[in-house]
C-alpha cells in the first residue's frame, strides 16, 4: 500500500504510480546499503562516508535510501567508507594501487580530511564502474531517462556526464560531486591518474595549487569568487578554494591538454563524448532561487498548501514571484511564506535532476546564514529534513513518489535525435590555451606559461 498520499501542488509533477513506487521500510534498505554486494552489471551509483553508513548523517542517510527508491532494482546503491573490517570498505572494490598513501595509512591532516579522502575514492570507483554522487544530493528523478540512456546508446557518442559549473575566466569546468562514466573511461582514468599525482607524498591539501601539474591553470576568476564561497562577510582566499577543489583543477589539466605520444586530445574529447547539466539550473538551483538564510525557515514551516495559490515560473533573472516578495516585506506574513515554500519547493522539485546540499566552505565565524546541511546534523535538528506536517517533508515525499513530466535538459555537441539546447557557446570552440605536454609533464614558464603567484595561507 501506498502511504498518504500528498498533493503533487504543479502540473510538472504526477504521481508515480503504486508499481512504481519502493514500499519497503527505511530500515529494510539501509540493511542492504550496509551489506557487501559484488559488482555485477554498470549499474552501480556509489558515494564515501569515511567511518561507515552507520554514522552517516541521518538527513544522509535518508539521501542514500531515496537514492534506492527513485533508481530502482537495476541500480545497485553503494556506501564506501575506511572502517577496518568494513564489508563496503574502499580497498574490497579498488586496488590499493590506485589510492594515496595518506588515504591508505589514514594520516591525512588539515581541516577537511574526510573530504578528501571522499575525492581520492571517487575517481577509481568510476573508472571501474557508473556513478559517483555526494552523500549530500537529494535525487528527483532516476538516471536512466535523465542521462543514463545517452551513455548507452552506441549511436550516441556521449561516453561521460558531469555538472558544467563555470569558475574560471573561460566557461568549461565542472563540479565533481556528480559523475556518470561508462566502465573504463578514457578521461576519468587521466583525471585519476592526475590527481593521484598530486597527492604524493602529502597528507594534506594545503598548497596543492602550487602543484607543477595545475599551476598554469590559474586562480578561480574574481568574476565568479562568489559564485563558488569565496569572499563573503569575512572573506575567504581564491588559494585556499583551490587547494580545496584540486580535483575539479585535475579535470581542468585533462581537458585542456593534448598528448601526442598516447594519442589524446583533451579538447576534442571533451567536445564530442561529454555531456552536461548545468549547475545553477540544477544542481544548485535551490540556493539560486531563494537566500541561504530562508533555507531552514521555508523548509520547518507547516505544511498548509491551502493558503497559497499555484505558483509561477520564476522570471528570466531567475528569480521567483515568492522570494521577491519575501525581498520586499523584511517582516512577512504567513501566507507570504508559505508561497514562498511553495514555490521554491515545487519549482526545484519539478525541475531539477538532483540538489546538492552543501555546507561549503562554511565556519561559524563566516558571517554566512547556516545553510541547511549544516543545521541538518544540529543534535535538535537531525530529523527536520522528515519532519512530519512541514514543507520539509513534502519535499521528501517529492523525491520519492512524485515523476517529473519534463524532459531533462542534458546538453553537449552531440544533439541529432535528442530534445535538447542548442550547443552553448563554450563546446563551440576553446577560448583556454592549450598545453602541449605528455599528461604528467609540468608547464613552463620558459613557454610562456605563468603561475599562480605565492600566497601564504591554509585550508
Amino acid at each position: 500500500m501506498l502511504p498518504e498520499k500528498m498533493p503533487t501542488l504543479t502540473p510538472a509533477l504526477r504521481h508515480l504510480s503504486e508499481t512504481e513506487v519502493d514500499n519497503r521500510t527505511d530500515a529494510e534498505i539501509e540493511r542492504l546499503v550496509d551489506t557487501y554486494r559484488p559488482v555485477r552489471h554498470e549499474k552501480n551509483c556509489w558515494t564515501f562516508w569515511h567511518s561507515g553508513f552507520k554514522n552517516m548523517p541521518r538527513w544522509c542517510k535518508r539521501n542514500v535510501v531515496g537514492w534506492v527508491r527513485r533508481l530502482g532494482p537495476e541500480w545497485d546503491v553503494r556506501v564506501t567508507d575506511m572502517v577496518e573490517g568494513s564489508p563496503n570498505h574502499a580497498l574490497n572494490f579498488v586496488d590499493a594501487e590506485y589510492l594515496p598513501d595518506c588515504f591508505l595509512r589514514k594520516n591525512m591532516t588539515g581541516n577537511t580530511p574526510a573530504q578528501h579522502a571522499s575525492d581520492m575514492i571517487r575517481l577509481p570507483l568510476v573508472y571501474l564502474v557508473s556513478v559517483w554522487m555526494d552523500s549530500g544530493t537529494v535525487l528527483l528523478r532516476s538516471f536512466d531517462d535523465a542521462f543514463w540512456y545517452l551513455l548507452e546508446n552506441p549511436k550516441c557518442p556521449y561516453e561521460m556526464f558531469v555538472i558544467n559549473f563555470h569558475y574560471r575566466r573561460y566557461e568549461g569546468q565542472i563540479l565533481n560531486g556528480f559523475i556518470g562514466a561508462r566502465r573504463g573511461n578514457p578521461f576519468i582514468g587521466r583525471w585519476g591518474k592526475v590527481f593521484f599525482e598530486l597527492w604524493k607524498n602529502r597528507t594534506d591539501c594545503s598548497g596543492l595549487r602550487y602543484h607543477p601539474l595545475i599551476r598554469h591553470l590559474g586562480l578561480i576568476d574574481g568574476t565568479n569568487a562568489d559564485r563558488i564561497g569565496i569572499g563573503g562577510p569575512k572573506g575567504n582566499s581564491a588559494h585556499i578554494m583551490v587547494d580545496y577543489l584540486a580535483q575539479d583543477y585535475c579535470f581542468e589539466r585533462v581537458r585542456l591538454v593534448v598528448d601526442e605520444a598516447e594519442n589524446w586530445d583533451g579538447p576534442a574529447y571533451y567536445r564530442r563524448h561529454v555531456c552536461f547539466l548545468n549547475a545553477e539550473r540544477e544542481y544548485f538551483k535551490y540556493a539560486a532561487l531563494m537566500p541561504t538564510e530562508m533555507h531552514v525557515k521555508l523548509m520547518s514551516l507547516p505544511f498548509k498548501p491551502e493558503l497559497t495559490r499555484e505558483s509561477e515560473e520564476e522570471d528570466a533573472f531567475g528569480q521567483l514571484p515568492g522570494a521577491a516578495a519575501l525581498a520586499a516585506n523584511p517582516d512577512p506574513d504567513e501566507i507570504l511564506l508559505q508561497q514562498a515554500a511553495r514555490d521554491w519547493l515545487t519549482n526545484i522539485s519539478s525541475s531539477c535532476l538532483a540538489v546538492k546540499f552543501s555546507g561549503g566552505y562554511w565556519w561559524p565565524g563566516s558571517g554566512w546564514a547556516m545553510p541547511l546541511a549544516v543545521t541538518w546534523v544540529l543534535p535538535d535538528h537531525e530529523d527536520d529534513d522528515i519532519l512530519p506536517g512541514t514543507w520539509a517533508e513534502w519535499f521528501r515525499y517529492a523525491s520519492t513518489h512524485l515523476q517529473q513530466t519534463r524532459n531533462v535538459p542534458v546538453y553537449g555537441t552531440y544533439c541529432a535525435g535528442y530534445e535538447q539546447s542548442s550547443v552553448p557557446g563554450f563546446l563551440q570552440a576553446e577560448a583556454e590555451r592549450i598545453l602541449y605536454a605528455g599528461l604528467l609533464e609540468p608547464a613552463l614558464e620558459t613557454d610562456g606559461w605563468d603561475f599562480i603567484p605565492q600566497f601564504e595561507a591554509k585550508l
